[in-house]
């Protein structure tokens, strides 16, 4: 993690100032990302703005993105992929005030008025990362194998046919 950017933030604060967060997060940082990617030696790097909206809710704009080594889901060999992603998060202070945000806004839960950076980086990059990464097809050492597979066999039914007549 960038040595300036704090782990923990409060939304609120940051959003009647204004604040802008730029910085970059370690990918072993983040936990629950390193079981679906193959190389944890890269980082994600972000930009965030924290503001209110009219409706006096706290709102964070940025984007954050990493380049990213998953496993095909054709070959399974590993493929580098590109990660950018846009993010526009709504801060409500418990579940009931989900309802509150407006559908273009994803919900984050502040609790005690405070959230962890990692935990918001982490969780926009899982949304952002393909659930099931492929290979383009004529790049795939699997797809060879597949058409080979998909040869169609005769059907053990196909005789039936001689008896209808």
């Amino acid at each position: 993690m960038s040595p300036e950017i704090p782990l923990i933030v409060e939304p609120a604060r940051l959003a009647a100032s204004g604040e802008h967060l730029k910085g970059q997060l370690r990918l072993t940082d983040l936990e629950r990302v390193s079981d679906l990617i193959l190389n944890r030696d890269g980082t994600v790097k972000f930009d965030l703005t924290f503001m209110k909206d009219d409706q006096g809710m706290v709102n964070i704009i940025g984007q954050l993105s990493a380049q990213l080594t998953v496993r095909c889901q054709r070959c399974l060999n590993g493929m580098p992929i590109q990660v950018n992603s846009p993010i526009h998060v709504g801060v409500v202070d418990s579940p009931a005030q989900i309802t509150e945000l407006p559908d273009v806004l994803e919900p984050v839960v502040a609790e005690e008025h405070k959230i962890s950076i990692i935990s918001l980086i982490e969780e926009e990059l899982l949304l952002a990362m393909p659930l099931s990464p492929l290979h383009e097809p004529d790049e795939c050492s699997a797809t060879k194998l597949i058409d080979e597979l998909a040869v169609k066999k005769a059907s053990p039914f196909a005789v039936l046919k001689d008896l209808k007549k």
